[in-house]
């Protein structure tokens, strides 16, 4: 089951399923809000979502990624959790650290 909440940082952001014909997902920066098409199958709503949350990233951290950013980092990360599901199994067992605090003062 996909989330209905993504965290990224400080922000809990909203994810909505519902039925869009057009597109397979959209996201609004003010308010912080995400919706994934239902017309689509699950793991294409999966990576719609991953799409969606690294605009947010980008929105968040002043990142200022185009769409052709992150589709490229979209697809660059599908296929890295898909080649080593192994290092994600691993960093999902370790203890979580204050990321978004330590990345917010660094200089990306």
């Amino acid at each position: 089951m996909l989330p209905t909440t993504i965290i990224i940082g400080p922000a809990a952001i909203p994810v909505t399923y519902l039925p869009l014909e057009e597109l397979y997902g959209s996201s609004t920066e003010h308010p912080k809000a995400i919706e994934v098409s239902t017309e689509v199958d699950v793991p294409t709503q999966a990576q719609t979502l991953l799409h969606e949350v690294l605009h947010h990233v980008s929105w968040m951290y002043g990142l200022e990624w185009g769409e052709r950013k992150v589709r490229l980092l979209e697809v660059i990360l599908v296929d890295l959790v898909q080649e080593n599901p192994g290092l994600f199994r691993e960093l999902l067992t370790r203890a979580k650290r204050p990321a978004a605090e330590t990345i917010q003062g660094s200089h990306i």
